[in-house]
């Protein structure tokens, strides 16, 4: 399975210099035949040469970027400078948050290149008037790379729209999700590690086997992922009707299959619920939870990896998946970078933007190959050298064994105050005797007000 998904660097240059010299004899031994087969390309047709996009003036372009300057700085601001020496990018240092891009507004300071860390932010550039569709200069100027992209990632992005059509951002770095396990744990209660492809109902079954004291210390089966983004994906819910703008909290029956389980896997848990990002330090710093959901954590902050090196066993296996679920992953989520409809400098800023998404820079940015938004067997096998080694034996074909889920047929604007809502409120679901369908009920009326509410204030 490895070899076959990453092929060595020793053999990828070995076939690259088998085409590079194969293409040479053939150019040199005929010439006259190549120029002939050239002028005569498409039967005769011209091919019609696509637009240049005009970097030789002076400009100022403006990007957010909230991992700070450093990190900006080595990341993009350096590589664009380099490559196009008329542009200057500065940076925005902030989350796009709504508050945060009203208060830049009020300084004048207005990007012309907006990245989010993961589709919760999308909303928020139609919201503060900095959503632009970029589907047109993608044509206009030849992005090919577009069709190298996970297409149910692109059309995530789409269903955004009204029109679900529009493309406001472009992928940037996939952020990749799995279950994480303690293999350190499962063998101190002699339990057989988890295994690619289980559902929810196996993980939970081998959760309640390591959950339980030894030697003085209580150990956690599981937790549960954050609800909003990972368990409804899959199965295709949103919270609210894009049509109507209705909640769905009572009228769809795996909401409450969802709520029930989560509130199962609560039971493990001594203490107040810790579920979600939430149950990182338990995982890693405190080392007494056996599994987690969620998004990929061998990356170099969470320290995770650091654990490794003074002794901790980990690995990773696909996330579970729920019985009526088809072959997709848990979701469908990332990075992405967009032009705004405020720039003045739009040509040039996509041409930034197709820059940091050329195969040098993907490899530039991503801390293993798994989190390229690009998966072909090319940039692999460019890109496996960047991999921490750390991770070598780790199963990382777990990350993108399935596909994105299929993106909703819409989405409606609302959809993240009913998300806003059910995180306010579960906590307390999962710690009192409040019966499932009086919970529903009780969530699909406060989204009603809020929505009503939000509604009358446009």
């Amino acid at each position: 399975m490895r070899m076959s998904r990453f092929h060595t660097k020793k053999l990828w240059m070995i076939s690259l210099l088998f085409l590079l010299f194969f293409g040479t004899a053939c150019s040199k031994g005929g010439n006259e035949s190549t120029d002939a087969s050239e002028s005569n390309t498409n039967d005769g047709a011209e091919v019609e040469e696509l637009p240049e996009i005009d970097m030789d003036q002076p400009i100022t372009l403006k990007m957010n970027d909230w991992r700070g300057e450093e990190v900006f700085n080595e990341a993009i601001k350096g590589p664009v400078e380099e490559a196009f020496p008329n542009v200057t990018l500065e940076l925005i240092p902030i989350m796009p948050y709504k508050d945060s891009f009203e208060e830049q507004f009020a300084s004048g300071n207005i990007p012309d290149i907006v990245m989010g860390p993961d589709f919760r932010y999308i909303p928020v550039i139609k919201e503060v008037d900095l959503a632009y569709d970029m589907t047109e200069l993608i044509e206009k100027y030849g992005f090919e790379n577009i069709d190298r992209f996970d297409q149910n990632f692109l059309d995530h992005i789409r269903a955004f729209s009204e029109s679900k059509e529009e493309l406001w951002g472009i992928p940037y770095m996939h952020n990749k999700a799995a279950l994480h396990y303690n293999k350190d744990i499962f063998d101190l209660f002699s339990v057989d590690y988890p295994t690619d492809d289980m559902t929810y109902d196996e993980v939970i079954e081998l959760a309640a086997k390591v959950t339980g004291e030894r030697s003085g210390t209580y150990y956690t089966g599981m937790v549960m992922p954050s609800p909003d983004r990972y368990l409804f994906p899959p199965l295709g819910i949103t919270l609210v009707n894009a049509d109507t703008d209705e909640p769905q909290f009572t009228t769809i029956p795996e909401i409450k299959d969802i709520l029930e389980t989560y509130k199962k896997v609560n039971e493990f848990q001594q203490g107040d619920p810790l579920h979600g990002d939430g149950a990182i330090d338990q995982f890693i710093a405190e080392q007494t939870l056996a599994m987690v959901p969620m998004y990929f954590l061998g990356l170099d902050w969470t320290g995770l990896l650091e654990a490794q090196e003074q002794g901790m066993n980990w690995d990773i296996v696909t996330f579970p998946k729920w019985k009526d679920q088809g072959d997709v992953s848990a979701f469908s989520d990332g990075y992405w970078v967009g032009v705004t409809s405020a720039s003045e400098h739009k040509e040039q800023a996509f041409k930034v933007i197709e820059f940091l998404l050329s195969n040098e820079q993907v490899a530039h940015k991503i801390r293993y190959p798994e989190e390229s938004v690009y998966t072909d067997e090319q940039f692999f096998s460019m890109a496996e050298d960047i991999r921490n080694p750390l991770l070598a034996e780790k199963n990382m074909e777990s990350l993108y064994k399935y596909p994105a889920p299929p993106a909703p047929d819409g989405r409606s604007k609302y959809e993240e105050i009913a998300k806003q809502v059910l995180g306010e409120q579960l906590n307390e679901f999962l710690t009192t005797d409040i019966d499932v369908n009086t919970f529903l009920r009780e969530l699909q009326e406060e989204t009603e007000i809020r929505i009503k509410d939000a509604k009358s204030q446009q």
